[in-house]
């Protein structure tokens, strides 16, 4: 039975430009026991000071990309019967902002986030969001790639084996994030994930490694098939063994084996199976016009 495990249920993305602060929406489907994680970005000199959020959230994580005018926080936040309908994430009041917002479905009741950055200064278009070491098994990855453009359009490849989950930049392509994630399948740690193909090639940023724990739930039971019936052995009608032989100099001609039990009775059955098969012997029981194959009777009667 696989185990429940934590997921991508819903992304939404976020841009603003000298506006603080960024109001986040809660989503018409957050439900009891789900988890919010959000991915926040600038480009200013500020660094992380002006990066803040409501009290009600947990700051996971940073990085802080002073040479390139880059920094960036992970929050989470546990679904509460009291939360409000948005919330308000401050940054610098001169910057530009991109965030991702994931709404996670199958989390452990009492979350486990961890996140591990890397600043991020381009000279060819490659860069890795860094290695990071789940809690369990079957635990939820995501990777993040922020970049300050400078004007130019964002544009990336995702790390190999993970689901591409968007991309967004301000309307004035002064800043662009991109995320995918995976569905691990161990608790080994997970090496780094290589973006690739980015453009502008030789900008600055970071980039972000986030494992969030699955629930360790097991799906419940299927329902079981429900027991044969149980034939008094005084309602049994009939009795029939039959195994289909081939025969010589022709196609081969079903035989026929009646034993009586329980009551006479002159029951006509008909046999249909291929004519050069040979079948094991199969033993049927008719009961109230129900047929019951030897394998479903119970012991008593067999």
């Amino acid at each position: 039975m696989p185990i429940v495990a934590a997921d991508v249920a819903e992304v939404v993305y976020y841009t603003d430009d000298s506006a603080s602060p960024l109001t986040i929406l809660k989503p018409a489907a957050f439900a009891p026991s789900q988890l919010l994680v959000l991915v926040i970005s600038q480009n200013a000199t500020a660094g992380l000071s002006d990066l803040t959020g409501p009290g009600d959230w947990t700051d996971e994580g940073n990085y802080d990309n002073l040479t390139g005018n880059s920094s960036g926080r992970v929050w989470s936040h546990v679904y509460s019967a009291g939360d409000p309908s948005s919330w308000d994430f401050g940054y610098n009041a001169g910057a530009d902002v991109a965030a991702s917002l994931y709404r996670i479905a199958g989390n452990d009741t009492t979350p486990v986030v961890s996140s591990a950055a890397n600043t991020i200064n381009l000279t060819n278009g490659v860069f890795d969001s860094p290695t990071i070491t789940p809690a369990s098994v079957n635990d939820l990855l995501i990777r993040t790639l922020s970049l300050t453009c400078g004007g130019v359009a964002f544009s990336e490849t995702d790390p190999t084996n993970m689901v591409d989950r968007g991309q967004v930049q301000v309307l004035d392509l002064y800043m662009a994030i991109a995320t995918a994630s995976q569905q691990l399948t161990d608790g080994s740690a997970v090496g780094v994930g290589q973006w690739t193909g980015i453009t502008p090639g030789n900008s600055a940023g970071g980039a972000f490694s986030i494992v969030i724990k699955s629930s360790g739930f097991l799906d419940p039971d299927p329902p079981p098939n429900p027991p044969p019936p149980i034939v008094p052995p005084h309602m049994l009608r009939e009795l029939v063994e039959a195994r289909q032989q081939p025969t010589r100099g022709d196609q081969g001609t079903p035989v026929v084996r009646q034993r009586l039990s329980g009551g006479a009775s002159n029951a006509n059955v008909t046999l249909t199976t291929s004519a050069t098969t040979l079948v094991d012997d199969i033993l049927v029981v008719f009961h109230a016009n129900n047929f019951y194959a030897a394998s479903q009777l119970p012991t008593q009667l067999t």
